[in-house]
């Protein structure tokens, strides 16, 4: 619609306040952001750098939650993917402080205590720098299928960590990538029974 928000927490909830929520794009200028929750049925929403933007986002960096937290919501220390399905998150350029508290924070995250979860997330052209500490991506349990693609990964613990208790995997794509001064690429686990998809890296 051309809306102009200030920060990127403040366009998504426009967009919660929607009757049609999904199928949004929100363009991000150059700038140094906060980071952002993706709130509750938002599917297919898109979050992308405007084309040679430079969008540098901070993240597990001790700021206070973008969104109200919950028990079943709680702070992840970054970027929040809740129950939205099909997010794409593109070209944007997160810088991961020190925060390694709680065990889960995160650059992004899928986590969440609730039964409902997000999953098929989208992770294209974006960057990961750390200085040595931390997690890029957190997969949740509850999340069966993402997609990493042409992202960079530098200084950090563990740059894709993956927790699928008794969860079955559909589909998942780690393609492209490039890992530098990682303890880990990938560090994690799946469960689930025999008719699983495929985990390509």
């Amino acid at each position: 619609e051309g809306l102009v928000y200030p920060d990127i927490q403040s366009a998504i909830d426009y967009i919660a306040a929607q009757t049609e929520k999904t199928g949004w794009t929100i363009t991000v200028n150059s700038g140094d952001y906060a980071r952002f929750t993706v709130l509750d049925g938002l599917d297919g929403l898109t979050v992308a750098a405007a084309q040679g933007a430079q969008v540098r986002i901070s993240v597990a960096d001790n700021s206070a939650a973008p969104s109200p937290v919950s028990g079943g919501h709680p702070d992840t220390g970054g970027v929040s993917i809740r129950s939205a399905q099909n997010v794409v998150l593109e070209g944007l350029q997160f810088v991961v402080g020190t925060q390694t508290a709680p065990w889960y924070a995160a650059g992004v995250s899928t986590h969440s205590d609730t039964s409902s979860k997000g999953s098929a997330l989208v992770l294209r052209g974006c960057t990961f720098t750390g200085s040595g500490m931390g997690i890029g991506l957190f997969i949740g349990t509850g999340t069966d299928a993402f997609t990493v693609e042409s992202c960079g990964f530098s200084g950090l613990r563990e740059a894709i960590s993956m927790y699928g208790d008794g969860v079955t995997v559909e589909a998942i794509s780690v393609t492209g990538n490039q890992f530098r001064d990682c303890a880990f690429a990938i560090h994690g686990y799946y469960g689930g029974g025999p008719d699983a998809g495929t985990l390509v890296f």
